[in-house]
């Protein structure tokens, strides 16, 4: 089976993406003035789900069980969100 990277723009602090039922989430990176992740998915897959991402800024309390994806340096490192 061959696999694809794929990658989408956050725009919100909390958002829900669709991507192709199994995705495998790889990183979060800023890409310009973007916050971006990439997910590895089976680019023949024509179902697809929901997954939700909330981004937090440093020192942002949250709740344990998300999963870390990485981190993201804007103004220079001034504005940074993971």
């Amino acid at each position: 089976m061959t696999k694809t990277i794929y990658k989408y723009t956050l725009e919100r602090d909390i958002q829900s993406l669709s991507a192709p039922v199994g995705a495998k989430w790889l990183c979060a990176r800023e890409q310009g003035n973007d916050t971006c992740v990439w997910a590895e998915v089976d680019p023949n897959e024509k179902d697809l789900m929901l997954y939700d991402f909330k981004v937090y800024r440093t020192g942002e309390p949250f709740k344990a069980g998300g999963k870390y994806l990485g981190t993201c340096f804007f103004s220079g490192g001034i504005y940074v969100l993971h």
